[in-house]
């Protein structure tokens, strides 16, 4: 007495069609889903955090591994200017983002588009 087994599509296979091997296996592949879906809503709700943490300059690290880490962090945050933040209030109203976009004019680098404040205070909202 032997059975045919058949292969189920990967793509075209729901949850609800799973449920013939067990309801622990449907129920493992709806909760996959939603989780799925959760964490797509994350990524998208922290992308402009992890864009802004990538653009800052103020980690540095010797450790290829910590600066990859760091890069991403909070810490990261914006720019000293050039002569670098010598107070705790520099520090508060360091750059946060500077747009590279041509101009006619000639920028300076100390010049700011939006502070560590103003980003802070959009991404707390997200």
């Amino acid at each position: 007495d032997t059975q045919q087994y058949e292969y189920l599509s990967v793509w075209k296979t729901t949850p609800a069609q799973l449920g013939h091997l067990g309801v622990g296996v449907q129920l493992y592949f709806q909760f996959m889903k939603k989780m799925g879906i959760v964490f797509l809503i994350m990524f998208i709700l922290s992308s402009p955090s992890l864009f802004f943490n990538a653009a800052g300059q103020m980690v540095e690290d010797t450790s290829v591994l910590n600066q990859a880490f760091a890069t991403l962090s909070i810490a990261n945050l914006g720019k000293c200017p050039s002569s670098g933040c010598q107070s705790f209030t520099e520090v508060r109203e360091r750059c946060g983002y500077t747009f590279d976009l041509p101009s006619i004019n000639e920028r300076n680098e100390d010049e700011c588009d939006l502070t560590v404040q103003e980003i802070a205070q959009w991404i707390g909202a997200l």
